[in-house]
């Protein structure tokens, strides 16, 4: 993970090859593992400008603004990639994402299933969608998408089956394999 050097091999990319959208993306997602979400968001935008129906440029960027807390452009950005790649789980992860943090607890659980419905096994989803269950006190419906989560090997799902989901004499929950 040698970060400077990813970074430079994508800026040697871009100044040989100035419309090089992949160059771009490439530079946004090295800065979002470096955590410099600003220069994340200039990469990304710098994508779009050669290449505006990039849903990945879009997809980046929002991953950016998202850990920014610049929830409403992040919003956007992942409607973006919507309107360009119907169905794109991720996407529909992060607006669940946005609406948890904001308290839109029904929206998120929407999001969350909209993720689902596009991609069974995303973890992430079912993990977050019983958080927002729980928090509308939906235990049952949270704690199937917990031991699905945890089956899927998101490893917080089991710590938190042990806390909400385990009844009183009754068989433990199933621990991954």
């Amino acid at each position: 993970q040698d970060y400077p050097a990813a970074l430079r091999d994508f800026k040697h990319c871009t100044s040989i090859k100035k419309k090089y959208t992949n160059g771009y993306i490439g530079e946004a997602v090295t800065y979002i593992s470096m955590k410099q979400f600003g220069k994340a968001v200039k990469a990304a935008d710098k994508a779009l400008e050669v290449e505006p129906s990039s849903y990945l440029a879009h997809y980046n960027k929002g991953l950016a603004l998202y850990d920014l807390e610049q929830y409403p452009a992040a919003m956007n950005e992942f409607d973006n990639v919507l309107l360009l790649r119907s169905g794109y789980a991720d996407a529909y992860v992060y607006k669940g994402l946005i609406n948890y943090a904001s308290g839109n607890d029904k929206m998120a659980v929407d999001n969350f299933t909209q993720a689902i419905s596009n991609s069974s096994d995303n973890a992430m989803a079912h993990y977050n969608r019983a958080l927002a269950r729980l928090r509308m006190d939906y235990k049952a419906a949270a704690c199937d998408d917990l031991q699905r989560a945890a089956d899927l090997g998101y490893e917080s799902a089991t710590v938190l089956l042990k806390i909400h989901c385990q009844k009183a004499n009754s068989v433990p929950v199933k621990e991954n394999k």
